[in-house]
């Protein structure tokens, strides 16, 4: 998160490159910093982090995602890739994906409409949307599943 933004939003963001794929290197980090949210930026998927943050309550967010058709290819065509891809995908509460290639990539992977409320060209322009992210991540009491 850019300074100018972290100001303007009032959070005190953590940034961590190292927790991402052995589960109790993820357990330290999520020990130690106990977040409430994790917002994802343009960023790999990485199983683990995901799963054991969902598994701790936290609230998951995916923004500007991208999947490009190498990666996509890999989840899609390994058997066992599709059914992690869904699991990983389901503990999200809001994917903002950058395109409609990408909303069909990870609806073709298992994520939701209901997760998806938009998407954007590009973050930079997302304030011009009209809408602040924020407001669309609330929890729906009348969201059927």
């Amino acid at each position: 998160m850019q300074p100018f933004s972290s100001r303007r939003a009032r959070l005190r963001p953590t940034r961590s490159s190292r927790t991402r794929s052995h589960p109790w290197v993820v357990d330290r980090f999520l020990d130690h910093w106990r977040p409430e949210a994790a917002v994802f930026v343009e960023s790999e998927l990485w199983p683990n982090l995901i799963c054991r943050a969902r598994d701790r309550g936290v609230a998951l967010a995916l923004l500007n995602a991208r999947m490009s058709n190498k990666s996509f290819l890999r989840w899609h065509n390994w058997t066992t890739g599709r059914d992690l891809a869904r699991s990983m995908l389901s503990c999200f509460s809001l994917i903002i994906p950058q395109s409609d290639l990408d909303v069909a990539s990870f609806r073709l992977l298992g994520a939701e409409l209901w997760q998806m409320p938009g998407w954007c060209a590009d973050l930079k322009y997302a304030a011009a949307m009209g809408a602040c992210v924020w407001q669309m991540w609330r929890p729906s009491e009348d969201r059927v599943e």
